[in-house]
């Protein structure tokens, strides 16, 4: 009955950590972990810590999500289980990752590959390559980034895993977007959507929509497209995924599109407080959403977009978005954005 019972409770679980409901989702998870006790089932503790984690991943709590994966690695080498233990590397390896520590960040990722090699596992191999590839670019070193996001998407090519070749591609778009190359951006995540669209991937063709939006502005304010068709249309694809599998994150980011687009229409808002008044709205809201989540890289984006509107027009609030998003990005540890952001307060 223990077991019938925790795995109810575990899909629960999963089911609040993937809608952003990260307290409810902790609260379960914890109770796995005393029911995993009880049953004396080490697997199934393996599997409430990794959610566990996972939850404080989402919550910005890296230092928590690492004590949890630390307590799975010694359980797992008790087991002798080398495919576990990889993806604790693995999940390591993201976490160092997301706390802007990329020496580690690699270390563990190389062990990840190291592991997944010995085992023969490609899947697990091109999943190491990618994170790798992403890690590089974090770093700035982009021809390291592109070689280890070539071998993803080859290895994912090679072995038929479609959605392996579908992040591979959001990947290089992501990398391309960063380097103000827009076209191959575009292009890449054109193939991106494609196979994710083919592969009902939800959560990754929300993200592609974002990018290709966020893609059409830029392209728009480069003078390279007069219409904003482009961009009304992924607009409003972004509304359609973001309504359908309902996360804040999704959310979030189409109340920043939708604050995008309101300022694209209205040239003349700096004179319409009504129009100031909506645009701030969906940037508090969306910046609250993050909050929320615990993405402070994302919360520090927004503010930048939301400070270059306000640039646009004039608005003394500018400087005020550029410092507190070289606040976030100085506890962080992304020193180049904090100074970024800091130059643009003058």
């Amino acid at each position: 009955a223990l077991s019938v019972k925790r795995e109810v409770f575990n899909n629960l679980g999963v089911l609040y950590l993937w809608t952003g409901k990260l307290e409810e989702s902790l609260k379960i998870f914890e109770r796995i972990v005393a029911f995993s006790k009880k049953l004396k089932d080490k697997r199934v503790l393996v599997s409430a810590y990794n959610n566990i984690a996972l939850v404080y991943e989402n919550l910005g709590e890296f230092d928590l999500a690492l004590k949890f994966y630390k307590r799975n690695l010694k359980i797992v080498k008790e087991l002798g289980n080398k495919h576990s233990l990889a993806r604790i590397y693995g999940n390591m390896g993201r976490t160092y990752g997301e706390m802007n520590d990329y020496r580690k960040s690699v270390l563990y990722f190389k062990r990840y590959l190291k592991i997944s090699e010995f085992l023969n596992r490609k899947r697990d191999v091109g999943i190491a390559y990618g994170n790798l590839g992403v890690t590089y670019q974090g770093m700035g070193n982009y021809k390291k980034a592109f070689k280890y996001l070539d071998k993803y998407y080859n290895i994912s090519r090679e072995i038929g895993d479609k959605a392996g070749m579908g992040i591979a591609s959001l990947n290089f778009s992501e990398v391309y977007y960063e380097l103000e190359d827009f076209e191959k951006a575009e292009e890449w995540a054109k193939k991106s959507l494609k196979i994710t669209k083919e592969s009902n991937m939800k959560y990754y063709l929300l993200i592609n929509y974002h990018n290709l939006f966020h893609i059409a502005v830029e392209m728009i304010k480069e003078g390279k497209r007069k219409s904003l068709e482009q961009a009304e249309k992924y607009l409003k694809r972004l509304k359609d995924i973001s309504e359908e599998i309902g996360i804040d994150e999704g959310r979030a980011h189409l109340l920043v599109a939708k604050g995008i687009m309101l300022d694209l229409k209205e040239p003349q808002w700096k004179d319409n407080d009504k129009i100031l008044q909506e645009v701030t709205k969906y940037f508090d809201e969306a910046i609250g959403m993050f909050k929320k989540s615990g993405d402070k890289k994302k919360i520090a984006e927004t503010f930048i977009e939301f400070g270059e509107i306000l640039e646009k027009r004039k608005d003394k609030r500018a400087g005020l978005m550029f410092k507190r998003a070289r606040d976030v990005y100085k506890k962080l540890h992304m020193e180049n954005r904090a100074k970024q952001a800091e130059e643009r307060m003058k």
